[in-house]
């Protein structure tokens, strides 16, 4: 069976606290996109990964492998397994593709064993491999708190098109968290009627410390007639929203840059 694994996006990303653990308390406002890895599982005479479309190491990431095999573990499946994943999601932007990929297996497992666990069961086990997985049992927009297990689902009305801009600059989320000094009040999200009202990123300054390249990224996005502008996660991805009459103008300009990741999703 081949599965979908959507991308995520974070539009906020405010850091509300810390833990005594030194953990950020975290609130973000998630969506899923269009842009996708698939996935196929098939029964095997033993558990094999394969990455396709990637450089990805099967030997070393084993994410998707684990969860499997938690699962086999944890529930007594007998069954082994043959798992091919085809990469389009890039690696190491911030768009959570290995979480999603986790996730989306997570979530095959449970029904077509059934398995019948509940969505909160899921999360528990899920934030023991990474803090996005929780959120990427979910295809719906959500509210994201704590440290990403706390999910309440919102529906985000987005009129405009959606660039997702990966100037293929790695940053290393641990040294960007090291260096936020930014702290926020909690916001009330109850009610959002203009996501671009809400649009704002704490870490986007660490980020600029920890790598000045992405001052220059930002100023050059800033250059463009867009509605909304915002870094993803802990850098270096942005989202930047247009409306129909300069999105082509957009998108053209943008593919210049022959080094970047560019992805448009059309509303």
């Amino acid at each position: 069976m081949k599965l979908t694994a959507k991308a995520k996006v974070n539009l906020r990303l405010k850091c509300v606290g810390k833990y005594e653990n030194g953990y950020h308390e975290l609130e973000m406002i998630n969506k899923k996109i269009n842009l996708s890895d698939y996935i196929e599982i098939t029964l095997s005479n033993q558990n094999e990964l394969i990455y396709i479309n990637s450089d990805l190491d099967p030997k070393k990431d084993t994410l998707v492998m684990d969860i499997v095999e938690y699962f086999q573990k944890e529930f007594c499946l007998m069954d082994k397994f043959k798992v091919v994943i085809e990469k389009h999601i890039p690696v190491g932007a911030g768009l959570g593709g290995g979480s999603s990929d986790a996730a989306c297996v997570m979530n095959y497992l449970n029904n077509i064993y059934k398995l019948g666990l509940s969505k909160k069961q899921l999360i528990e086990i899920g934030k023991k491999y990474g803090a996005d997985i929780p959120y990427c049992l979910f295809d719906e927009d959500a509210v994201v708190r704590k440290t990403g297990e706390d999910i309440t689902i919102i529906d985000i009305k987005i009129n405009d098109d959606m660039f997702v801009i990966y100037p293929n600059i790695s940053i290393s989320t641990i040294e960007v968290f090291k260096n936020n000094t930014k702290f926020t009040s909690k916001s009330d999200l109850t009610d959002i009627k203009d996501i671009y009202n809400y649009l704002d990123n704490d870490l986007e300054e660490a980020c600029m410390k920890v790598c000045p390249d992405i001052i220059d990224v930002r100023k050059y996005l800033n250059s463009f007639p867009h509605k909304g502008l915002v870094m993803s996660g802990s850098g270096s991805t942005y989202i930047m929203f247009s409306d129909k009459e300069n999105s082509d103008y957009i998108y053209n300009e943008l593919l210049k840059n022959k080094k970047w990741y560019i992805y448009k999703e059309e509303c």
